[in-house]
Order: C-alpha cells, then structure tokens, then sequence
C-alpha cells in the first residue's frame, strides 16, 4: 500500500532499483521493486496454500455453491494391502477410460471398499495423474471416477488449488515462478529489518545530537557570565 504511486507515471519508480545509491538505499528499492513484482503471485501462493491447510472447511464452502462429492466410497471389509492391490489390477485390468493413460500401482491402504488407480496421460498437472479412479476389490469394476469429464464446477476448483500453489498448472515456467515466490518472503523479511535498523539507528543518532546540541546551548550563557569581567564605574569626589 505504501509503495502505490498516486500518479501512472510513477510506477517506473516503484520497480526501478539504484544500484549506484548507497546498500540501505539499495536494498529498500530492492525491497520495494520485489514486493510490487511478485503481489499477485504472493497472493495467489498465500490464498492457495491457506485452502490446503484448510481443506475440508473449503470443500463445505464450495459445496455451498457447487457440490463437492465425498471420494472415497463407504469404508468396508475389503482388502487393504499393496500387494494384494497390485494383483487385483494385474488381474482385472487398470479401468478403462477414454484417451492413452499410465496407470500407477496403488498405494498401500486400510480397509476400504476398493482400490485406488491413478491414471496418468500427457499435459496432466499431478504428477500421478489427473484422473483418479476407485476400483471394486474383487469384480474389478469402476466405483468412482474423478476426471476432466465427470468433475462439476466446485470439484474442478478444488482439483486446481494444488496445481496453481505449487506451479505445475503452467508448466516448467509456473514452477520457477512459484519456486522464486516462495524465496520472496526471505528477501523481503531480510531488505526490511535492515533498512529499518538502519532507519533506526539514524533516528536514535539524531536525537544524541540534538540533546547534545540543546545541552552545548544551554551550558555556553552561564559559561559566558562566568567569563565576563565587571565594568570599572568613576566615582566623583
């Protein structure tokens, strides 16, 4: 807020850095100029972030406007372990659906009603895989689906928050971006508690100065009186 210009043409100032100025100097423009260049990028990790901590009071938000279905199917006495998950997706197949996909081997589960398949095709921004898929323990059958074709409004938004956090929405460029984004705070927290030191330091060595200064003032009248010899007076006779 402080770093807004209040005219248009002052923005080349709030991003330009002079390096020829002394460190404080260039260190609050570095502060500055950051700060301005990465706030959508900061808010966009920040406000991200929050919802993933935060994931299950998110969903009964966005479920508010746009239902965000539970995943998993009810829990059951199906099988639970890895290897028993991999045999049951050698035997029965990975599930069919539309396009190329890689499936990945299951990871290691308690007791639920299936397994779980990820599915992996190129251009997908998890790197397991877009499409997760629940998969009868036994039959093989498809229980749950959760992909580009079946997803509504709400479990899109929620299948993006992830993505836009870490990058990987935009590709190789995102994840850079967001990976610097993530260095900021360090830059900024380390630019500002130095220039106000020093801003500090300045303010604690004015006001020496000035009480000295108020002091020397005060001192030099009495040390003139004390100095300043009677003037001689004639008396008439």
């Amino acid at each position: 807020m402080l770093a807004i210009p209040k005219k248009r043409s002052g923005w080349a100032k709030v991003v330009w850095i002079n390096l020829r100025a002394s460190a404080t100097r260039v260190l609050y423009d570095l502060h500055r100029s950051v700060g301005a260049v990465f706030l959508v990028l900061l808010l966009l990790t920040t406000v991200t972030g929050a919802t993933l901590v935060y994931l299950n009071y998110v969903r009964d938000l966005v479920s508010v406007f746009s239902k965000v279905a539970t995943f998993r199917p009810s829990r059951g006495k199906g099988l639970a372990r890895r290897t028993g998950a991999v045999r049951a997706g050698r035997r029965h197949g990975a599930p069919r659906l539309p396009g190329p996909h890689d499936h990945r081997d299951p990871p290691a589960l308690k007791a639920t009603a299936g397994y779980l398949f990820y599915l992996h095709r190129p251009g997908d921004e998890y790197r397991l895989g877009d499409t997760i898929a629940w998969v009868h323990p036994v039959t093989g059958q498809l229980l749950v689906e959760r992909s580009d074709r079946t997803r509504n409004a709400g479990e899109t938004l929620m299948h993006w928050l992830f993505p836009l956090h870490s990058g990987t929405a935009f590709g190789t460029p995102g994840m850079v971006a967001m990976c610097l984004t993530g260095l900021t705070p360090l830059l900024l927290v380390g630019s500002g508690l130095w220039v106000w030191l020093k801003k500090r330091q300045g303010k604690q060595f004015g006001e020496k100065r000035r009480e000295r200064r108020r002091l020397t003032d005060a001192a030099a009248p009495s040390a003139l009186r004390s100095t300043a010899r009677p003037s001689s007076t004639v008396r008439e006779g």
